[in-house]
This record gives structure tokens, sequence and C-alpha cells, in this order.
């Protein structure tokens, strides 16, 4: 009976070659899907693989040749509260390697909050409504994403299904079901800051698909997933308990949604594996793409009165000509994270309606940025198994 399991599961390897998968800045793996015509042609689409989306998601901007059903007006609205109705749809049939799916359940609408913040636009989000019940390993160090295999070593970890994937973690003295979100740019979101947690910077700002709030930032001690992490940086005022992207897909992990268990890498010590305790690669800045007219330009993106960046005279639609020795041409938002990521102050030419500025951005303080976790705790390992 051994030799037959390691068998199919040899064959179902074979069966499953590698699918690149590309590590973007906020930590979203990214895919090219392909989704199938009336005629039965495939085109391909790049999706965010999102654990956290109840049903895959397209872009307004979808071809209608591959969705079943009219574009007329729906209800709901999408990300941030804004933009145009979001439509319940079907594809007519999405592929990623060899697995398929005909009539898939997606939501249609205007992906522009999702997209402004990002260089390379995406046409959706690869959600449950096509991930469910199948079996992947993603391993974002190495690009790969593979069908119908389980890793070992790994904490294997119970999730419950809603059909998006949940857990308890603890937080503090409190235990919350926690939202498995790969789409989640954050290692970890909760509600409100618990006693005991030292609070940071609490002048940010976020978009959900019920509107701008408030952030805040806090250190804080969790048990989460059969380990103790000490002195953890988390998003608060966010809503529903959220373990994100970085924390899940800190080395390869592998996703059973027919058993409803996940498995997170291990170090050597056997504790799960950290992120790196580093600056992080991508510093908050408040530059976004506006992609409305025939021409794509940067601007300043909403920001909070207590905001430094506000402070020093930006203003939300300012329109971005140069950054320091760079011209517009040059520009992108990983070319400004770039280059004041060293703390450098640069002159910035902003067009403000039909006046021109020169401003001077904050300096980043690194030490605003301390590292994701202390180093490891030496108490006694928790448990394995457990939160």
């Amino acid at each position: 009976m051994r030799y037959l399991a390691l068998l199919l599961c040899t064959l179902l390897q074979a069966q499953s070659p590698d699918i690149p998968v590309t590590t973007q800045p906020g930590s979203w793996v990214i895919l090219t899907v392909e989704a199938r015509t009336d005629k039965g042609a495939y085109r391909p689409l790049r999706m965010v693989l999102d654990t956290g989306a109840t049903s895959c998601v397209v872009d307004r901007g979808i071809s209608s040749d591959l969705v079943n059903g009219k574009f007329e007006q729906g209800k709901g609205r999408g990300f941030g509260g804004m933009g145009k109705p979001v439509l319940a749809r079907t594809l007519k049939g999405l592929r990623l390697g060899v697995a398929e799916q005909d009539n898939v359940p997606v939501l249609v609408m205007d992906l522009e909050e999702v997209n402004r913040w990002r260089d390379d636009p995406v046409d959706g989000l690869l959600g449950m409504s096509f991930l469910m019940g199948r079996i992947f390993m993603v391993d974002p160090q190495r690009g790969i994403l593979r069908w119908n295999v389980r890793l070992e070593p790994s904490r294997t970890i119970a999730v419950t299904l809603s059909p998006s994937p949940h857990a308890l973690v603890k937080v503090g003295n409190q235990e919350h079901q926690a939202l498995l979100d790969t789409g989640a740019s954050g290692a970890l979101a909760i509600p409100t800051a618990p006693p005991g947690s030292v609070a940071l910077s609490d002048c940010d700002m976020g978009w959900g698909v019920d509107g701008i709030r408030k952030l805040g930032h806090v250190r804080l001690d969790i048990k989460v997933f059969g380990d103790h992490f000490t002195g953890r940086m988390a998003t608060t005022g966010a809503g529903l308990p959220i373990i994100g992207a970085p924390f899940l897909l800190a080395g390869p992990t592998w996703f059973d949604f027919s058993r409803n268990t996940i498995g997170l890498p291990l170090d050597r010590q056997g504790r799960l594996v950290r992120l790196k305790a580093t600056l992080p690669e991508w510093i908050s800045i408040p530059v976004c793409w506006n992609r409305k007219g025939t021409e794509a330009f940067l601007e300043l993106s909403p920001m909070l009165t207590c905001s430094p960046w506000y402070q020093a005279g930006f203003r939300e639609g300012d329109r971005v000509e140069a950054v320091g020795p760079s011209p517009v041409s040059t520009l992108t938002l990983t070319r400004i994270n770039e280059i004041i990521r060293d703390g450098s102050v640069l002159e910035w030419r902003l067009q403000r309606k039909k006046q021109v500025l020169a401003l001077k951005n904050p300096k980043v303080d690194r030490r605003e940025f301390p590292p994701l976790d202390t180093p490891a705790d030496p108490a006694p390992q928790a448990e394995h198994g457990g939160p």
C-alpha cells in the first residue's frame, strides 16, 4: 500500500511541471493563468495567488468572450468602496498547468485600486473558486508553483475552509480565527493593539473592500502555528485578523485544500522559518499610478495630515515630474523606492494644477524599520500543531 501511494505521488508530480511565479513588492505571488474563449482558444491572464479571495476576481477590462453573462449593472462595490459596481459571473474555462476548470465563479470589478500601486498591472486574483479542493506547493525563492506536492519536513496546520482558509492564532492572551491570506502584503494584521504591545507609527492609511481606514503599527508577542514569535510587527485597525503572504510564504509552503491542511517550512532547529531580520526592501512612499486616461503618469496618493510627506508640503493629486536627478521618463514606483531608500533628501519637481513646485522629501529614518523579529526565543519550543 505504501509503495502504491508513493508511486501515485510520483506520477502526480511527474504530471505537474514547474509553473513560473514571480514575487513582487508587497510579497504578492503572481502567475500567468490561461482563460478559455467561447471559440476554445486560450488567452493569458496575470493573476495574484490569493487564498483570501473566496472567488476569483478579474478586471472590468476583460474581454466579454471569456465570461458567461452580459456586463449589466451590479450592486456591490469594489476595492476601497469605490469604482464601478461588482458583477458576479463565471469564466468559461481557466487552466494553470495540469489544473483546469470550466465555469469558474468570478467577480468582475474595477481593479484600479489594486493596480495603482503596481508598475506592472495584474488582470485579476486567483481565488478559492479555482483553488478549492486542490493540492499545490509554492516556492517563492525558486519562483515556482507545482500541483499535487506536499513537502517534508514541514509544520502541518489544520485549517477551516469557509471557503477561504482560517486557523487559530494567539495574540497576547486572546485567541483569534485568522484568515490565511496569500493576497495580503502584511505579515500580520489584527483589529486592535492588545495589552503589552509596543506602539509604533499610527499615521498610515489602508484600502479595503469597505473603504479607507487609518492604520497603526505595533510590536507584540504572538503564538502562532506552534511557535512563539517575539517582537513581531503587526498592523492594527485592519478589521479581520489576517496572516499574510510574508508569513505564509517565508519559504516553500504547500496547501492541501482537499484535506484542509497547509504545511509551513521549518528551519534546521525545527522552528517555523522566520522572515529575514533586515530592513524591508520596500519603503512606504505616497506615490501611485494614474492610468485613467490614455497616458499613465505618477501622482501623489491620499495621505493623512500627520504624515511627514504632508507636513513637507506634498498633496494628493500632485503629478510627479522628477525625483532628484531622475526625470519622469525613467521613473517607476520601484525606481522611486530605490533612490530614497537610503534616506537621502532629494528635490522633487511636482505639478499641482498649472503650478510647478520644488519640494524636498522627508528623510527616511532607518530606525523606524527595525527587524521584523527579535532573535529566536530561547524559551522551550511550544508543542507542534497548535496555536
